[in-house]
């Protein structure tokens, strides 16, 4: 253990957590989803309650790489400069809460895939509504988040400018998704986890060189 230290954990986690995050996301939409309207409780909970060893699985894979996204992107906060330490406090706090609320997400998916449908089905539709409604704000603030550190990597010298403005970019079209769902303006779900899936892709790419740029220094 005495090979560790805290960069080197934090680059490690900030390289695999979105990686790990994203192979879940992906299991779930495909294998589970089967690529349909995620928003669409008549459709999605049958699909999850019959495939509850995947949703198991994608879903430890989701939590564990939203842990690890938050370990290294506490870290960056904590390691701002050009101003950008002011708001530390904030990314921190929005991610955090961002992080909980799909966490939460994943327990609530996990009840549904756990359900006896012939006994306890009626419970499954507002299970779903909830999860969706946490998901949504989930989004919301993981994406401030988001959007806040990119930026305030831009305006530092310690990474490349130019990823953290296309990240600042990304994390903005995922507020604005996520915000026109919520309003109901954006009403296809599937166009939205779509182009929300895309910002993650981004995200992931972008997260994996500033790793790498923690682990060289």
């Amino acid at each position: 253990m005495g090979s560790l230290s805290v960069s080197k954990v934090a680059g490690f986690s900030i390289m695999l957590g979105p990686i790990i995050g994203i192979v879940g996301y992906f299991l779930q939409t495909l294998l589970v989803f089967e690529g349909n309207d995620p928003t669409s409780g008549a459709v999605i909970v049958p699909l999850i309650n019959a495939n509850p060893e995947m949703m198991f699985i994608s879903g430890l894979l989701v939590m564990f790489g939203l842990i690890m996204i938050l370990t290294g992107i506490r870290y960056l906060a904590a390691n701002l400069t050009g101003g950008g330490e002011a708001l530390s406090g904030y990314i921190v706090a929005l991610v955090s809460i961002g992080v909980i609320g799909w966490i939460i997400t994943v327990g609530a998916n996990w009840t549904i895939a756990g359900l006896d449908m012939a006994t306890e089905g009626a419970n499954a539709g507002p299970t779903f509504a909830i999860a969706q409604g946490i998901n949504t704000v989930a989004g919301i603030l993981f994406g401030l988040g988001f959007l806040i550190l990119a930026y305030c990597i831009s305006q530092g010298d310690s990474y490349n400018k130019m990823f953290a403005y296309i990240g600042a970019l990304a994390a903005a079209v995922l507020v604005a998704v996520q915000v026109l769902s919520a309003a109901d303006v954006l009403t296809d779900g599937q166009l939205a986890s779509t182009i929300g899936g895309i910002c993650f892709i981004v995200f992931t790419l972008w997260s994996i060189t500033i790793g790498r740029e923690i682990l060289s220094e």
